[in-house]
Order: C-alpha cells, then sequence, then structure tokens
C-alpha cells in the first residue's frame, strides 16, 4: 500500500516522494487497512461468499482461510458488505477521553502512586464498523456490564456467544452477540459481532440448536 501513496496524483500528475499529499498517523493506517482489504477481498468476489454464509465468527474463520485474511480484517469486510443489520465492535479495558486522570498530571496521593486516584477502567468501545444497513450511530467509549457475554470473554479468556444486554445510545436492548478475546501488542481485547436482527439471528440459532455454542479461541488472530 505504500507504492499507492507514492503514486497518488497532484495537479502537477503523478507525485513523487516530495510533492505528493500528506498522508500519514492514523488517517494513513484507515487507508492502508482498506486498500488491502478491498484488494484482498474485492467486492465482486467477496460478497457472494457472504451472502451464502451467515455472518458469524465461524463463517469468518472459513473465509479467512480461503482469502488468506486476517480474521480481524475478515470480520470487518464481511459486516461492511452485509446486508444484516450488524456492528463489529472492538473492546478494552479503558476510561473515557473525558474522564480526569491525576496520573497524567503528575498528581500524588499520599500514599501510593498517582494511578491508584484515577477513575477506574470500564471495559469500552474502541472501534465500531456498522453494517450499511444499520442506519443507526454507534457511539466510542460505550461500557458494558459485568457478567455479559462479552465481559465474561474477556474475563474468563474464552469465546461466548448469547444475547447480551447494551446501551449503545439509540440501540438498548438484548442482541445476541459473538465475543472473543485476543491479545494486540500485549494488551488483552475482545471483538464482538453484534446481531440488530432479532428474529434472524433467532432462526439461525435454532438451526444450530444442539450444537456447542460456547468454544475455545486461542489469545491471537
Amino acid at each position: 500500500m505504500e507504492y499507492l501513496f507514492d503514486a497518488l496524483e497532484t495537479e502537477h500528475g503523478w507525485s513523487n516522494y516530495y510533492e505528493r499529499p500528506l498522508v500519514k498517523g492514523d488517517k494513513k493506517e484507515i487507508l492502508c487497512e482498506q486498500g488491502a482489504a478491498k484488494l484482498l477481498m474485492p467486492s465482486d468476489l467477496f460478497r457472494p461468499l457472504v451472502r451464502s454464509n451467515e455472518i458469524s465468527i465461524d463463517s469468518a474463520i472459513k473465509l479467512s482461510h480461503i482469502c488468506k485474511t486476517s480474521l480481524t480484517a475478515t470480520i470487518k469486510r464481511m459486516v461492511s458488505t452485509t446486508t444484516e443489520k450488524c456492528a463489529f465492535l472492538l473492546w478494552k479495558m479503558m476510561n473515557t477521553s473525558s474522564e480526569f486522570l491525576p496520573s497524567q498530571h503528575n498528581i500524588k496521593p499520599l500514599f501510593g502512586n498517582s494511578k491508584t486516584l484515577d477513575p477506574v477502567k470500564k471495559l469500552r468501545i474502541c472501534h465500531v464498523t456498522p453494517s450499511p444497513t444499520l442506519g443507526e450511530f454507534i457511539p466510542r467509549e460505550k461500557s458494558v456490564e459485568k457478567g455479559t457475554k462479552i465481559y465474561e470473554a474477556f474475563k474468563q479468556g474464552e469465546r461466548m456467544e448469547g444475547f447480551t444486554p447494551l446501551n449503545l445510545s439509540r440501540l438498548k436492548g438484548k442482541y445476541y452477540t459473538e465475543s472473543f478475546p485476543f491479545n494486540a501488542e500485549g494488551e488483552k481485547m475482545v471483538m464482538s459481532i453484534v446481531h440488530f436482527d432479532q428474529q434472524k439471528r433467532r432462526e439461525v440459532k435454532l438451526s444450530n440448536f444442539g450444537k456447542s455454542r460456547e468454544k475455545k479461541l486461542p489469545l491471537g488472530t
């Protein structure tokens, strides 16, 4: 993808290193990720595969082997091309951006260290990929309660599925979720597929009746 950035067009023709538009940091990373997904999983070929498989972790594992792509990238691409109302969410333990953190302002207590003064971290959304048909905005930094399938996936280090109570701004209720933990640069996180089409999920759940819906996955993708 770096070569594509080197070939970005400017008003003077194809740019060289010094003339090309300055695209870097998070924006560049996002564009590289999106470009790689379209190259490795082109819509014309990938969309029929999505239509012939349900949106699920199992389907993503199968398609990731076919396309030779990571599980994360495959799930995000599936969600972004499906007609089902769903979303891919990434969770990690963190504070909100609006919370005051004494540890970042060198405020020290009488005993211990400054981190003991910080608000307690919660399992919060740090990334959202909604399906095109979802039609609702899911804000980052929304938290999930202890005891839910998403939280238990984080706590126990096991894949979890089931109906989970969520408060995602205008989307409030119990939604069918598939969640599993993984490690990213030494930090424990959880990925979730949230299904908002309840009737469809119930039909899929009934069709899989009798199968185990809690499976272990290695901590890594």
